[in-house]
């Protein structure tokens, strides 16, 4: 937020330099002195956190002026030219670059006209009415306050329009450009008898108008990150405090106590697959050092080679999930630093000797060409601590040939209308051992679906039984080459046989998917793989009030 400040301050220098000129100088040059100390300052602190006289400033210039360079090549037609810089900064930032086409747009996620569209996300109607008519004010009578205030307000949007990733947060520099504009506009709104009351109305209207969009801002999207770190802070111990460290270390501030020693990574988690070399390892020493790590689901997802990291070191404890409130933050786990151990709840863990689940089911998943199987020997769930979610873990025997395979993994209730969906690469894409062995992949289990094309709110499974203790599930899988895109055909123990083809097409164009020895598959070929109950969540729980249950 600081370096957004600094956007506006070299907004305002602009407009400064072309109003005085060399004449009144000291105008522009005090706020360049005073621009000049400023960065001073912050190169300090980052040579005092980041043992570099740039850090920050360097990642700064490269994540938002490089690229906005890059776009504002790409605009007036120098392809050539911003492909050639694209590479070069994704160079400077270690991350992989293809030359095609299409790179130099590939950071703009959203559309030039984004801020102006969301602005009313931004501020009150009200007082975007006001700060619009302070806007035409200066436009007809010009004043330098004003002028000087809008010509930086316009700068600084078509340099943020530029950039790719956009967020409302950085739009709170603005504001004090905004205040000229609006103190116009309610100086001539207030001197007129025709409009002081129309105004006076506005502001009144402001108060409930703020609290619905309080309301609608979700002040709690990071509260997941507040409970994880209250939970470990309730464990900890003032006499040998245990070393924690959190993905967002600033959601943690204040949060975990004396009796917890807050440990600020080198380098942002979700930065790991862009770190150099020595920077990763830097940071693989300070998880080595670590007693507790909270750390966002996404991060892990969108990064497997982290959770593979992770997993021989850490076990889930607790994962603290509203839906609701944090749909695009997810959940945050609760990892703990503890040697590996039977039954402990890990993201993958290769081992010699079988597991024994607690849902056995054996099912052979043979890929063509090949002679030994991948073995589903069944699964296990249990609940985590926190916010009372699970922990479901599959269990599987590894061929001794190795593949990129992708496991499509689904959880109903009997009247599939909401489904938990969990596609995944087997081993959260880790190569196995050679020569096979035993693979434990473990994952949160939230028995919710999501409305893709509506709200992203808590939809659990269940239904009617949502009015009772327990849900009956259905667990689904199909496994996939990623190579070649084609499944693996699903066989009983000890066959090569398919079990798919013992159904009947009749019986199929009727719907029933069963074999006569109760092998099941779903309409788009998924095979059950096992049934389970499963206790009503707290927050799943439907009141029997005689009416349609809710969904």
């Amino acid at each position: 937020m600081a370096y957004q400040s600094l956007l506006v301050a070299l907004a305002l220098f602009a407009v400064l330099v072309v109003r005085d000129r060399w004449k009144h100088r000291p105008s522009w040059m005090g706020l360049a002195l005073g621009l000049a100390a400023c960065l001073l300052v912050q190169l300090c602190l980052d040579r005092s956190v980041y043992g570099d006289w740039q850090g920050s400033l360097w990642r700064y210039l490269l994540e938002n002026v490089g690229y906005v360079i890059v776009h504002f090549l790409t605009d007036v037609g120098w392809d050539t030219a911003a492909r050639d810089l694209y590479g070069q900064i994704s160079d400077l930032r270690g991350t992989q670059f293809a030359r095609d086409d299409s790179v130099t747009h590939a950071t703009m996620r959203f559309g030039p006209l984004w801020y102006v569209l969301n602005s009313q996300r931004f501020l009150l109607w009200p007082f975007l009415g006001l700060i619009a008519l302070g806007i035409v004010r200066a436009l007809l009578r010009p004043r330098w306050v004003s002028t000087v205030a809008l010509a930086a307000l316009v700068l600084t949007l078509l340099v943020m329009a530029k950039k790719g990733d956009k967020s409302l947060r950085l739009m709170l520099p603005l504001l004090p450009l905004c205040v000229p504009l609006f103190s116009s506009a309610w100086q001539w709104c207030a001197t007129r008898a025709g409009t002081r009351m129309l105004a006076r109305l506005a502001l009144v209207a402001a108060l409930p108008l703020s609290l619905v969009a309080l309301a609608e801002a979700k002040p709690r999207a990071h509260g997941a990150y507040w409970d994880a770190a209250d939970w470990v802070a309730a464990r900890g111990t003032e006499s040998a405090p245990p070393r924690c460290a959190a993905a967002y270390d600033w959601a943690t501030f204040l949060r975990l106590g004396a009796g917890v020693d807050r440990v600020k990574l080198a380098a942002p988690l979700e930065r790991w697959s862009a770190l150099d070399d020595p920077t990763r390892q830097r940071l693989r020493e300070e998880l080595a050092s670590l007693h507790w790590l909270l750390v966002h689901q996404p991060v892990l997802t969108a990064q497997p080679a982290l959770a593979q990291e992770l997993a021989g070191e850490f076990s889930v404890d607790a994962a603290f999930y509203d839906q609701d409130e944090a749909y695009e933050l997810g959940a945050v786990l609760v990892l703990r630093r503890q040697p590996p151990a039977p039954g402990d709840r890990r993201f993958s863990k290769f081992s010699a000797g079988e597991p024994r689940p607690q849902h056995a089911r054996r099912l052979e998943f043979r890929s063509s060409g090949q002679d030994e199987p991948l073995v589903l020997l069944g699964f296990d769930v249990e609940r985590l601590d926190g916010d009372g979610w699970w922990w479901i873990t599959y269990h599987w025997r590894l061929p001794s040939w190795t593949a990129e395979l992708e496991v499509r993994d689904r959880v109903t209730s009997p009247d599939e209308r909401n489904s938990w969906q969990n596609d995944h690469r087997l081993a959260w894409g880790a190569p196995w051992p050679e020569g096979g062995g035993f693979l434990s992949e473990g994952f949160l289990f939230v028995p919710s679906a999501v409305d893709a094309v509506g709200a992203k709110r808590f939809r659990p499974l269940g239904g009617a039984y949502r009015r009772g203790e327990l849900l009956p599930l259905s667990a689904w899988m199909e496994v996939r080459d990623r190579a070649g895109g084609t499944p693996l055909a699903v066989c009983r123990p000890g066959e090569d046989a398919p079990v798919a083809a013992e159904l009947s097409p009749e019986l199929v164009a009727l719907g029933w998917r069963w074999t006569l020895d109760g092998h099941r598959f779903s309409i788009d070929d998924l095979a059950c793989v096992g049934s389970f109950l499963l206790p009503v969540h707290p927050r799943a729980f439907a009141r029997d009030d005689g009416k349609p249950v809710q969904e």
